[in-house]
């Protein structure tokens, strides 16, 4: 099971899943158009090629703004060549071939092995990854991921009177005198003008 954890105040979309490859998590953050796209990934151990060929489904249809996350359970893929084990060579080729980079550069595992990956299509906004220690009994790292990105706020703010400190009676008169003086020939107030006579 996955969770995801946000900032409050930080706008988060979630987002439908696509594709066969089931194990993974979608969501949105930031304004509409420029939003970026986060996947939380697991790839058990020891599946198929098939589970595999849905992962790099998943990578070949992942939007232009995209960060993938997670245990990718492919050990031993020197990702500046892209050779490795059998479907951990695949895994890097696709990533390649798709524009992502692959930013992390430590053992993830307790064994010294590099399992948990951010691939990523727009590396030049990430400006930091590092390791965090383990969360309880874990045998993975945590990895903090500091990103670049231009928040720009939006000036929300709108003038609202305050209905509190108004001068009732200034405001009957003026509606009165406006509104409901009898015209030539006519006689009294109207029935409108009435209701604002105070009581």
């Amino acid at each position: 099971m996955s969770q995801v954890y946000v900032k409050e105040g930080l706008t988060v979309f979630t987002c439908d899943k696509v594709g066969n490859f089931n194990q993974y998590v979608k969501f949105a953050v930031g304004e509409e158009g420029r939003q970026v796209y986060f996947y939380l990934v697991y790839r058990p151990p020891k599946r198929d090629r098939e589970n595999m060929a849905e992962l790099i489904t998943l990578i070949q249809e992942a939007e232009s703004r995209s960060i993938m996350i997670g245990d990718f359970n492919c050990p031993g893929v020197d990702w500046e060549t892209g050779r490795g084990g059998d479907l951990g060579s695949e895994l890097a080729e696709a990533a390649l071939e798709n524009k992502f980079s692959q930013m992390v550069d430590f053992p993830t595992h307790i064994k010294g092995n590099l399992l948990d990956l951010v691939l990523t299509n727009i590396p030049e906004k990430v400006l930091s990854i590092c390791e965090e220690g383990r969360l309880g009994k874990s045998d993975h790292s945590i990895i903090m991921l500091e990103l670049s990105c231009k928040n720009e706020k939006v000036d929300k703010r709108e003038e609202v009177r305050n209905w509190n400190r108004a001068n009732w009676n200034n405001i009957r008169e003026g509606i009165r005198e406006e509104y409901y003086q009898p015209k030539a020939g006519q006689q009294g107030q109207s029935k409108a003008g009435e209701r604002l006579t105070p009581n």
